[in-house]
Protein backbone atom coordinates (compact mmCIF):
# COMPACT_ATOMS: atom_id res chain seq x y z
CA UNK A 1 0.00 0.00 0.00
CA UNK A 2 2.74 2.63 0.86
CA UNK A 3 4.48 1.93 -2.73
CA UNK A 4 1.08 2.83 -4.19
CA UNK A 5 0.02 5.99 -2.02
CA UNK A 6 4.03 7.58 -2.65
CA UNK A 7 3.39 6.77 -6.99
CA UNK A 8 0.18 8.24 -7.11
CA UNK A 9 0.08 11.28 -4.87
CA UNK A 10 0.18 14.28 -6.46
CA UNK A 11 3.88 16.29 -6.33
CA UNK A 12 3.26 19.57 -5.23
CA UNK A 13 3.90 23.14 -5.97
CA UNK A 14 6.87 24.08 -3.38
CA UNK A 15 4.90 26.21 -1.27
CA UNK A 16 5.86 29.90 -0.20
CA UNK A 17 7.58 30.23 3.02
CA UNK A 18 5.78 31.90 6.12
CA UNK A 19 5.77 33.12 9.30
CA UNK A 20 3.70 30.83 11.52
CA UNK A 21 2.94 32.52 15.10
CA UNK A 22 3.41 30.51 18.65
CA UNK A 23 -0.05 31.32 19.24
CA UNK A 24 -1.28 29.16 15.75
CA UNK A 25 0.81 26.24 17.22
CA UNK A 26 -0.71 26.24 20.83
CA UNK A 27 -3.90 27.28 19.24
CA UNK A 28 -3.55 23.93 16.88
CA UNK A 29 -2.36 21.62 19.22
CA UNK A 30 -5.10 22.52 21.49
CA UNK A 31 -7.62 21.75 18.85
CA UNK A 32 -6.55 18.75 18.11
CA UNK A 33 -5.53 17.16 20.97
CA UNK A 34 -7.55 19.09 24.03
CA UNK A 35 -5.89 20.82 26.73
CA UNK A 36 -2.61 18.55 28.11
CA UNK A 37 -1.34 19.35 31.29
CA UNK A 38 2.56 18.57 31.28
CA UNK A 39 5.04 18.54 34.53
CA UNK A 40 8.39 20.24 33.30
CA UNK A 41 10.14 16.91 33.98
CA UNK A 42 7.70 14.91 31.86
CA UNK A 43 9.86 15.59 28.50
CA UNK A 44 13.56 15.35 28.77
CA UNK A 45 15.41 16.99 26.21
CA UNK A 46 18.96 17.01 25.53
CA UNK A 47 20.22 20.09 24.13
CA UNK A 48 19.75 21.50 20.88
CA UNK A 49 16.96 19.09 20.08
CA UNK A 50 13.61 20.06 18.97
CA UNK A 51 13.43 22.92 21.99
CA UNK A 52 12.03 25.69 20.18
CA UNK A 53 8.92 23.70 18.51
CA UNK A 54 8.42 22.34 22.50
CA UNK A 55 8.12 25.84 23.10
CA UNK A 56 5.72 27.06 20.03
CA UNK A 57 3.19 24.35 21.40
CA UNK A 58 3.48 25.77 25.07
CA UNK A 59 4.95 22.19 26.92
CA UNK A 60 7.31 22.51 29.70
CA UNK A 61 10.62 20.40 29.02
CA UNK A 62 13.89 19.84 31.36
CA UNK A 63 16.97 20.19 29.14
CA UNK A 64 19.67 18.02 29.74
CA UNK A 65 23.24 17.12 28.24
CA UNK A 66 24.27 13.92 26.84
CA UNK A 67 24.53 11.34 30.23
CA UNK A 68 21.10 10.71 30.59
CA UNK A 69 22.40 7.79 32.86
CA UNK A 70 22.79 10.22 35.66
CA UNK A 71 18.83 11.40 34.95
CA UNK A 72 16.54 10.54 37.17
CA UNK A 73 13.57 9.14 34.31
CA UNK A 74 10.78 7.95 36.73
CA UNK A 75 8.62 10.81 35.89
CA UNK A 76 9.48 11.45 32.53
CA UNK A 77 7.65 10.17 30.06
CA UNK A 78 9.02 11.65 26.48
CA UNK A 79 12.92 11.21 25.81
CA UNK A 80 13.96 14.09 22.97
CA UNK A 81 17.56 13.66 21.22
CA UNK A 82 19.66 15.13 18.56
CA UNK A 83 22.66 14.01 18.94
CA UNK A 84 25.44 11.56 20.38
CA UNK A 85 24.60 9.71 23.79
CA UNK A 86 26.94 8.36 26.50
CA UNK A 87 27.07 4.40 26.74
CA UNK A 88 25.26 4.96 30.12
CA UNK A 89 22.53 6.84 28.52
CA UNK A 90 22.12 4.78 25.32
CA UNK A 91 21.25 1.62 27.91
CA UNK A 92 19.48 4.20 29.68
CA UNK A 93 17.53 4.98 26.50
CA UNK A 94 16.82 1.24 25.65
CA UNK A 95 15.55 0.50 28.89
CA UNK A 96 13.16 3.88 29.36
CA UNK A 97 11.51 2.70 25.89
CA UNK A 98 11.40 -1.24 26.54
CA UNK A 99 9.61 -0.22 29.74
CA UNK A 100 6.95 1.81 27.81
CA UNK A 101 8.56 5.05 27.54
CA UNK A 102 8.20 6.95 24.35
CA UNK A 103 11.60 8.45 22.58
CA UNK A 104 11.77 11.20 19.53
CA UNK A 105 15.42 11.26 17.66
CA UNK A 106 16.18 13.81 14.92
CA UNK A 107 18.78 13.43 11.89
CA UNK A 108 22.49 13.22 13.68
CA UNK A 109 20.55 10.94 16.80
CA UNK A 110 20.13 7.92 13.69
CA UNK A 111 23.62 6.25 13.86
CA UNK A 112 24.80 7.23 17.77
CA UNK A 113 21.49 6.81 19.45
CA UNK A 114 18.38 4.84 17.31
CA UNK A 115 21.24 2.56 15.50
CA UNK A 116 23.11 1.21 18.72
CA UNK A 117 20.52 1.33 21.27
CA UNK A 118 18.05 -0.83 19.41
CA UNK A 119 20.72 -3.06 16.89
CA UNK A 120 18.86 -4.79 13.61
CA UNK A 121 15.99 -2.24 12.92
CA UNK A 122 17.28 0.61 11.11
CA UNK A 123 20.67 2.36 10.16
CA UNK A 124 22.15 5.17 8.75
CA UNK A 125 23.05 3.93 4.99
CA UNK A 126 26.08 6.31 4.70
CA UNK A 127 24.30 8.53 2.18
CA UNK A 128 23.49 12.76 2.97
CA UNK A 129 20.82 14.84 1.70
CA UNK A 130 21.29 17.79 -0.24
CA UNK A 131 20.08 20.80 0.86
CA UNK A 132 16.20 20.42 -0.55
CA UNK A 133 12.38 20.84 -0.28
CA UNK A 134 11.39 17.52 -0.44
CA UNK A 135 8.30 16.23 -1.30
CA UNK A 136 6.75 14.11 1.49
CA UNK A 137 3.74 11.81 1.60
CA UNK A 138 1.86 10.32 4.51
CA UNK A 139 2.52 6.36 3.32
CA UNK A 140 0.79 4.82 6.48
CA UNK A 141 -2.43 6.81 6.97
CA UNK A 142 -3.48 4.55 9.34
CA UNK A 143 -1.01 5.53 11.94
CA UNK A 144 -2.32 7.18 15.25
CA UNK A 145 0.43 10.16 14.16
CA UNK A 146 -1.48 10.59 10.75
CA UNK A 147 -4.63 11.82 12.47
CA UNK A 148 -5.65 14.99 11.30
CA UNK A 149 -2.52 15.04 8.41
CA UNK A 150 -2.41 15.83 5.00
CA UNK A 151 -1.93 13.08 2.69
CA UNK A 152 1.19 14.79 0.93
CA UNK A 153 3.32 18.54 2.14
CA UNK A 154 6.38 19.77 1.87
CA UNK A 155 9.65 18.67 4.08
CA UNK A 156 12.61 21.10 3.99
CA UNK A 157 15.91 19.09 4.46
CA UNK A 158 19.33 20.73 5.55
CA UNK A 159 22.74 19.86 3.80
CA UNK A 160 23.75 16.82 5.23
CA UNK A 161 21.06 14.93 6.70
CA UNK A 162 21.52 11.00 7.06
CA UNK A 163 19.58 8.88 4.78
CA UNK A 164 17.69 5.89 6.39
CA UNK A 165 17.82 2.22 5.71
CA UNK A 166 15.01 0.06 7.00
CA UNK A 167 16.51 -3.24 7.93
CA UNK A 168 13.60 -5.08 10.09
CA UNK A 169 10.25 -3.40 8.42
CA UNK A 170 7.92 -5.35 10.69
CA UNK A 171 8.70 -2.93 14.07
CA UNK A 172 9.47 -0.63 11.75
CA UNK A 173 6.39 1.48 10.31
CA UNK A 174 7.27 3.64 8.17
CA UNK A 175 5.62 7.03 8.13
CA UNK A 176 6.41 9.58 5.65
CA UNK A 177 8.41 9.02 2.43
CA UNK A 178 9.89 11.25 -0.07
CA UNK A 179 9.71 10.77 -4.26
CA UNK A 180 12.85 13.47 -4.72
CA UNK A 181 14.77 12.23 -1.99
CA UNK A 182 14.91 8.98 -3.36
CA UNK A 183 17.28 10.19 -6.20
CA UNK A 184 19.59 10.83 -3.30
CA UNK A 185 19.14 7.91 -1.18
CA UNK A 186 21.64 4.78 -1.60
CA UNK A 187 18.14 2.24 -0.09
CA UNK A 188 16.03 4.02 -3.11
CA UNK A 189 13.11 4.30 -0.78
CA UNK A 190 13.17 8.07 0.47
CA UNK A 191 12.21 7.89 4.08
CA UNK A 192 11.17 10.65 6.10
CA UNK A 193 9.61 9.93 9.27
CA UNK A 194 9.43 5.86 10.92
CA UNK A 195 8.46 4.94 13.97
CA UNK A 196 9.98 1.90 15.73
CA UNK A 197 7.99 -0.26 18.61
CA UNK A 198 10.26 -1.97 21.04
CA UNK A 199 9.24 -3.58 23.53
CA UNK A 200 6.20 -2.02 26.05
CA UNK A 201 7.62 1.65 24.06
CA UNK A 202 8.03 3.54 21.00
CA UNK A 203 10.73 5.42 19.41
CA UNK A 204 9.84 8.24 16.80
CA UNK A 205 12.61 9.46 14.39
CA UNK A 206 12.35 11.85 11.69
CA UNK A 207 15.01 12.80 8.95
CA UNK A 208 16.27 16.76 9.27
CA UNK A 209 16.94 19.27 11.70
CA UNK A 210 14.63 21.59 13.68
CA UNK A 211 15.62 25.00 13.61
CA UNK A 212 16.37 26.42 17.35
CA UNK A 213 15.26 30.03 15.77
CA UNK A 214 11.92 28.73 14.55
CA UNK A 215 10.59 29.87 18.34
CA UNK A 216 12.26 33.77 17.69
CA UNK A 217 9.70 34.40 14.86
CA UNK A 218 12.14 32.86 11.46
CA UNK A 219 10.06 31.92 8.71
CA UNK A 220 9.16 28.37 7.85
CA UNK A 221 10.29 27.07 4.55
CA UNK A 222 7.44 23.87 4.57
CA UNK A 223 4.22 24.95 5.24
CA UNK A 224 1.72 22.34 4.67
CA UNK A 225 -1.73 23.06 2.70
CA UNK A 226 -4.77 22.57 4.93
CA UNK A 227 -2.64 22.35 7.93
CA UNK A 228 -1.99 25.16 10.11
CA UNK A 229 1.85 24.12 11.01
CA UNK A 230 4.34 22.02 9.39
CA UNK A 231 3.78 18.18 9.13
CA UNK A 232 7.21 17.41 10.44
CA UNK A 233 6.12 19.56 13.42
CA UNK A 234 2.91 18.13 13.32
CA UNK A 235 4.08 14.61 13.50
CA UNK A 236 6.24 15.64 16.16
CA UNK A 237 3.26 16.75 17.87
CA UNK A 238 0.67 14.15 17.46
CA UNK A 239 3.27 11.55 18.93
CA UNK A 240 3.87 13.62 21.72
CA UNK A 241 0.50 14.26 22.41
CA UNK A 242 -0.34 10.27 22.52
CA UNK A 243 2.99 9.51 24.93
CA UNK A 244 1.78 12.29 27.46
Amino acid sequence: MADDLLRKSVLLDAPKPKKISSDVYKRWFESTHGSVKVEKNTIVVTRGACGSVLKLLGLPYTNVGSDLGNINLDNTKVIIVNGELTASALLSVRKFVGMGGSLITTDLALEPVMQRAFPGFVEWNGGWTPKMLADAVVVDPTSSVAKTLPSAASWSLEEKCCTIKVVRPGPVAVIARSRLLMRSDPSETGVLAFILHYGRGKALHMIGRFSQSIARGHQVNDPSPGLEIPLREAILANFLAQAL
